[in-house]
């Protein structure tokens, strides 16, 4: 058994899911909450964090949606600005390493270049704006700190834009993806390994973690259905469900200088993520 004890919020979301199961089978103490710690309440964050004593504090905590930041604007700025300035305030008081889990959408996206971590951010969405001021809190009032920018981050839950896919392709059904988004798809079990490796090293600040390459999410789509042995003719051309248009490539300009970790290229990773769900995909087909 590792001897760090890891406190993961918003253990119940996308990554946090995974993240928990993650280092859970790497043998970490993790003690995941997620609505039992209200991350929007000092006092709660600050009773757990000092009964519990972890020694990181990962804030997967967030709204994500953009739409739903959109419709639900002080939700979203509770939970992604106050939460993150509370989780710094209580990694403060017990000396803890804090990773903050952040975003491509701090961007505008109207740059053709890739964009590491010195470009200037100018969200232009509640949800890019809200993750963006919770991570000037953090830099503000803790210097031991990690932000961890990812992109087009993909699971196998309900909700996530791949598993949608692939259950309404079972259900013989065509969908309609946008050709005006162009990123670098991460699996969430990727960003849980550069997360392991940041957490057990020395440096601390801003990083970019998303796969090398870049594609649209129509390609990233028919390539997903490609790999499981589907057509890729169920995927067409349409409207944007899943996020802004634009380009948000990110650049991992500061793992490469540290040398800290290489990422794998979207394709390798898609295609690795995609044979390790095999499984939940037959599920699917027998329904």
């Amino acid at each position: 058994m590792n001897e760090l004890r890891i406190w993961v919020t918003g253990a119940h979301g996308k990554l946090g899911q995974n993240l928990v199961s993650y280092l859970s089978e790497n043998e970490y103490m993790v003690l995941p909450t997620d609505q039992e710690v209200d991350v929007c309440r000092l006092e709660e964050v600050m009773h757990y964090g000092e009964s519990q004593r972890p020694d990181v504090i990962i804030n997967c905590a967030a709204i994500t949606g953009i739409s739903k930041c959109e419709r639900h604007e002080l939700d979203a700025y509770k939970v992604n600005t106050l939460g993150a300035r509370n989780m710094a305030l209580v990694a403060q008081r017990i000396h803890a390493k804090l990773i903050q889990i952040s975003t491509d959408d701090v961007f505008q996206g109207e740059n053709d270049q890739k964009l590491n971590e010195f470009e200037k951010p100018q969200p232009t969405t509640v949800y890019g704006k809200s993750k963006l001021a919770g991570e000037e809190f953090i830099k503000e009032l803790y210097p031991k700190h990690i932000i961890i920018r990812s992109s087009w981050l993909y699971g196998n839950q309900p909700g996530n834009f791949l598993y949608d896919l692939f259950k309404q392709v079972v259900n013989n059904q065509q969908v309609e993806v946008s050709k005006e988004q162009f990123s670098s798809p991460t699996s969430v079990l990727s960003l849980c390994k550069v997360i392991e490796v940041l957490m057990n090293g020395n440096e601390y600040g801003l990083f970019h973690a998303s796969c090398e390459g870049q594609c649209s999410r129509y390609e990233f789509a028919r390539r997903a259905l490609e790999i499981a042995g589907y057509s890729p003719d169920h995927v067409i051309s349409g409207h944007n469900e899943y996020g802004q248009t634009g380009n948000f490539v990110l650049e991992n300009l500061m793992l490469k200088m540290t040398d800290i970790y290489t990422m794998p290229s979207w394709q390798d990773d898609l295609k690795n993520f995609i044979e390790q769900i095999k499984g939940d995909l037959n599920e699917k087909e027998e329904v």
